[in-house]
């Protein structure tokens, strides 16, 4: 591809910026892509979302009336955990990959979309209708709070890719996801007379236990792990100091859905199963909702989907495997505003969140010819 240096460049600048999510500060890396597209002629908006963190939206126009086609991606990243091999702000160039903090999830894809963007821009044989903008948003690693400013706003957008690690197979569905938090409450007391208190965490281990008991339910059947439902207790938290019978104690859990469960029926099944353990004990507990997305799959009949099997085949002279994600992404949102939505972009999520993330280049360069090809059946 002919921007083939400019991605690689921009991908290093991209991954020097700690998006880490808590706190996000998406708003310089916003700023920055901005900046980068005024310089190729491409008009592009920061939506400022408060405290550093913000949304860049761009926009090239074609020359008559036509559909809206957006290529989507996050700014924001995991932080970093365990020790890597090199600093994870720096993108290094090893054995064919480039590998830093975003690189797969997902600022390798933005690059991809941006040097797709500018290579259409500027072909003087590519005569565009519609319009093709770039939306990338704040907060996905957590609560989505980029997504959603951006589509409050009703954007009347046809088609939307989502450039999450997909291998370079197009993704036509995920599961959904809700976090909730559990409270259990008790009574201080000096540690030398324990029975003059009530042990907080005492309660939460008999409900994390019940919750062990429950995950094991839904996880059965030969069915792949993504298309099946699933719960894992992920952070716990309780007491004051170590010679304190602990008053409080708190922990959040991680159920993913599948197509057909409600985020109120998941969570009623949760409660009951909770209610079994609690009631027998004769102790009350809290539940707090911290994060949700709807389970989301591409209808049979997408236009979009029809669109990317042709730009595929001729991209890559292979007809493509429908997938599913294995994850949870932000598709449901954009799939509910209206928008015929696809997943498709480079790496391999198995890196995603982990040390030494990285993204084969080639890769990198396959993804950007594909949504070049994708924009030209589209918008051409």
């Amino acid at each position: 591809m002919k921007n083939g240096a400019f991605m690689m460049e921009f991908l290093h600048k991209a991954i020097a910026v700690d998006t880490s999510n808590p706190p996000g500060n998406e708003k310089a890396l916003a700023e920055y892509t901005r900046n980068v597209l005024a310089e190729y002629g491409i008009a592009a908006e920061v939506q400022d979302l408060g405290s550093n963190r913000a949304n860049l939206v761009a926009r090239v126009r074609g020359t008559r009336p036509g559909p809206v086609l957006a290529f989507n991606g996050h700014l924001d990243t995991v932080p970093v955990h365990d020790t890597w091999d090199a600093p994870p702000l720096e993108c290094v160039i090893a054995n064919g990959r480039a590998t830093g903090l975003g690189a797969v999830d997902m600022k390798g894809a933005i690059a991809a979309m941006i040097s797709a963007a500018l290579e259409i821009k500027s072909d003087p044989a590519i005569h565009m209708a519609g319009e093709l903008m770039l939306v990338f948003v704040a907060d996905e690693e957590k609560q989505n709070t980029g997504a959603k400013r951006f589509l409050r706003e009703k954007p009347s957008i046809d088609y939307v890719v989502i450039g999450e690690p997909t291998n370079l197979d197009l993704v036509t569905s995920n599961r959904g996801v809700l976090r909730l938090v559990i409270t259990t409450r008790g009574v201080a007391s000096h540690c030398s007379n324990p029975v003059s208190g009530q042990n907080a965490i005492y309660k939460m281990a008999r409900l994390v236990t019940t919750l062990e008991e429950y995950a094991g339910r839904i996880a059965r059947g030969d069915r792949e792990y993504s298309r099946k439902p699933s719960l894992a207790v992920t952070l716990v938290r309780g007491g004051t100091a170590e010679n304190i019978t602990p008053d409080f104690c708190e922990f959040a859990l991680d159920r993913r859905l599948v197509a057909g469960e409600t985020m109120d029926g998941v969570e009623g099944e949760i409660r009951a199963a909770l209610d079994v353990s609690s009631k027998a004990e004769r102790f009350d507990y809290e539940v707090r909702r911290l994060e949700e997305l709807a389970a989301w799959g591409a209808p049979a009949e997408s236009r979009l989907l029809r669109h990317c099997v042709t730009a595929y085949e001729r991209c890559f002279h292979r007809k493509p495997l429908a997938k599913d994600l294995g994850a949870t992404s932000e598709a449901g949102l954009f799939a509910a505003a209206g928008a015929d939505t696809v997943i498709f972009g480079p790496g391999d999520i198995r890196f995603a969140h982990a040390r030494n993330e990285g993204v084969p280049i080639a890769q990198l360069e396959q993804a950007a010819s594909f949504y070049i090809e994708l924009a030209k059946e589209i918008l051409v």
